[in-house]
């Protein structure tokens, strides 16, 4: 069975795959087959910066797919776990109901979680290695090779919460465990109040293509907005502990 084509590489060159799902109806059933994690990179055309930067990303997705990845929702539904992004299927009235959530927000997270591997990849820099290590380093461009790759507008979007926040050091244990919810949980109460179902929303509707003038400059102002009220409590809450 042929996963990928070559046009599956003119977007980004490199494709993971951390829980491939199959699904096929049997006696009114659905019946789901897990296939095993695949990582697929492309090398045509494609630096050694960026060659080291996708191929860290799409790994680190796998490594924040292994535990807590998957499961039965009844009797016919399945859900998947990809880092923070979850994606259910269902079989319902014979039809595949599917429904995701926190994809863009977990690309984008991905991409500043790769970018700060890159810059610890830098120290190497001042070290010297025997061959054929030696001689990889001298192909990358080191001083360019921690700059945010992909998802560009999302990633604008992120990066004051990102660099600015305690957030990334409190999601690292909790991703990799698979304890969303308590991801969740902690950013609702940083913010107090409900808001991070709206916020994860507010990234996927940046990158919908159906997205209206209106909705796109909501979903923007959304981000900025609850990134100051995280921001404001944050700081606070620190002064307090002080």
């Amino acid at each position: 069975m042929k996963i990928f084509s070559e046009d599956d590489f003119t977007e980004c060159p490199a494709i993971s795959t951390s829980n491939q799902l199959y699904y096929f109806e049997k006696d009114g059933r659905c019946i789901f087959e897990q296939d095993r994690p695949k990582l697929f990179c492309s090398t045509l055309g494609v630096s050694q910066n960026d060659l080291l930067n996708i191929f860290t990303h799409e790994l680190n997705h796998l490594l924040k797919s292994r535990i807590k990845s998957h499961g039965r929702i009844g009797t016919n539904g399945y859900w998947l776990r990809n880092g923070l992004h979850y994606f259910t299927s269902y079989l319902q009235d014979r039809f595949i109901y599917e429904s995701q959530q926190a994809e863009m927000l977990d690309e984008v997270i991905n991409v500043f979680q790769t970018s700060d591997i890159m810059k610890e990849i830098k120290q190497l820099d001042s070290y010297r290695f025997s061959y054929p290590l030696q001689s990889y380093l001298r192909t990358l461009d080191f001083e360019s090779l921690d700059e945010p790759f992909g998802y560009t507008l999302t990633a604008t979007m992120l990066e004051q919460f990102w660099r600015n926040t305690n957030f990334k050091e409190q999601i690292k244990r909790p991703l990799i465990l698979g304890n969303l919810s308590i991801i969740e949980e902690d950013f609702n109460r940083m913010v107090e109040d409900d808001l991070f179902s709206s916020f994860a929303d507010s990234f996927d509707e940046l990158e919908n293509p159906q997205a209206t003038e209106e909705s796109f400059t909501n979903a923007v102002l959304f981000i900025r907005d609850t990134t100051k009220i995280y921001q404001l409590h944050e700081s606070f809450s620190m002064k307090r502990k002080i």
